[in-house]
């Protein structure tokens, strides 16, 4: 069963030498990237040398110097990799880029103070903070305490000799008041090798496990929605 958040996305970041000027909705739209309709109906925040922010349809664009971030809300969630890997294999295959991160967020609301504060005790439980524990979720309303934001790292990984996966959980700011949000970062970081290969080893990891990714945060957000009906 597909795990189905109140509010969720996916995000795709690489990092390393951009030029921003040339990320115009236009731009995308003459390499194929994008139909023309969209191009036109773009809704451009920002078109600037040093940044550019723009969203049109199921994409948003965010590039500076030194990063590029894509994001969509809208699945089928596959087209944000294959966007990203024809955009740097065939449109920008020279392009200096040594890390990448595929990222999702959750946010669920679990509708009461009770079960977002199971979740909490059951991640950072009371008793490893001794006579404190109980005070730091005391009090009512302002004054209630507890978890604010925990993140777990996960380094000892099979597909990647650098890199990481975090998961973040913490209070959600969109889910007013009880709201959980859970964010996956599965990231990988190629600059430990020459830089020609760094470009295609990015892609290729990218390419090659996207799909296992967000199969695993979907797991890992479930495990941790779970913790409400412990």
């Amino acid at each position: 069963m597909v795990l189905e958040p109140d509010i969720g996305g996916v995000s795709i970041v690489l990092i390393g030498s951009m030029n921003p000027s040339i990320f115009s909705p236009d731009w995308f739209a003459r390499q194929g990237l994008i139909s023309s309709a969209q191009a036109d109906d773009a809704d451009v925040e920002i078109l600037h040398r040093s940044i550019v922010q723009f969203k049109t349809g199921w994409l948003s664009v965010i590039v500076d110097r030194q990063r590029f971030q894509v994001m969509t809300t809208e699945p089928p969630y596959i087209r944000i990799c294959d966007f990203v890997v024809r955009l740097f294999r065939e449109c920008l295959p020279h392009a200096p880029i040594s890390v990448v991160g595929i990222n999702r967020d959750y946010h669920f609301n679990v509708s009461t103070a009770a079960a977002r504060e199971k979740i909490g005790r059951a991640l950072a439980p009371p008793t490893a903070w001794g006579e404190w524990g109980e005070k730091f979720s005391s009090g009512e309303g302002e004054k209630h305490g507890g978890l604010r934001s925990i993140i777990m790292e996960y380094k000892n990984l099979d597909d990647r000799a650098h890199g990481h996966i975090h998961v973040r959980v913490e209070p959600s700011q969109q889910l007013l008041p009880w709201g959980v949000y859970i964010g996956i970062n599965d990231h990988f970081d190629a600059s430990a090798l020459p830089a020609e290969e760094q470009n295609v080893a990015v892609l290729s990891f990218l390419e090659k496990n996207f799909d296992a990714s967000m199969a695993r945060a979907e797991s890992l957000a479930d495990q941790v929605l779970r913790l409400k009906d412990a």
